[in-house]
């Protein structure tokens, strides 16, 4: 079920769009004005939004900005009675996917609904494709296509959920740095620091601490 926002100051009109598309099956949240939308656009996970453009105008289109920023995949839906083509452009221009003039017929409305569907569907489709190709053939760095590297990659994830040292082995040249900082790179999402330590120039016995720190004999 899609949820979609209607912002618009005229109770009338809020209220017409808001029963057509519930009676469709949609979850609907309106609105009369920005900043209830702000507070709105910030709880709720709104897939499209439709909004007047008077609203849009008087706000400097700041609206438009938070929408865009909260949610990259919102389809905004703009409405009014503006029929300067040149003025429309401009607000398609600052992210509106469709302007809709007056009057706002009920086959309009869903029709403008559905193709935002469409596109909301291709983004997301989009998406998943890109998170897909980028874990098969890029994973945090190292590149890899066989069954062997995938089984790599699906254990760094096992690993890096694992708090405590990890030893890594293997012959000079086999790629232990990159599987490290992948391992770290998953185990701290917050991108705290890598540090590559030269154990060659370690005085004795300085390793096990570095490694395990003093609370480990």
């Amino acid at each position: 079920m899609r949820k979609i926002l209607i912002v618009e100051e005229d109770v009338l009109i809020r209220e017409k769009l808001s029963n057509l598309l519930r009676d469709e099956g949609y979850y609907v949240i309106a609105v009369k004005d920005r900043n209830v939308a702000i507070n709105c656009l910030e709880r709720e996970s709104i897939e499209i939004m439709i909004i007047a453009e008077k609203i849009i105008q008087e706000n400097g289109f700041e609206l438009l900005s938070v929408a865009k920023q909260r949610l990259s995949n919102i389809v905004i839906i703009a409405f009014g009675e503006n029929e300067n083509a040149y003025q429309v452009r401009g607000l398609l221009a600052k992210g509106i996917y469709e302007y809709l003039s007056h009057p706002l017929t009920p086959s309009r409305i869903l029709s403008s609904i559905k193709r935002a569907e469409e596109k909301i569907t291709l983004l997301e489709e989009n998406k998943d494709l890109k998170r897909r190709i980028d874990y098969r053939y890029s994973f945090a760095g190292i590149t890899g296509v066989s069954e062997k590297m995938q089984k790599v990659f699906s254990l760094i994830l096992q690993v890096s959920q694992i708090k405590r040292p990890i030893l890594l082995m293997g012959e000079s040249g086999t790629g232990k740095e990159m599987i490290a900082r992948a391992i770290h790179k998953y185990a701290f999402p917050d991108e705290r620091g890598f540090y590559k330590i030269l154990c060659s120039n370690l005085p004795p016995g300085a390793l096990k601490e570095k490694i395990f720190y003093r609370d480990i004999d």
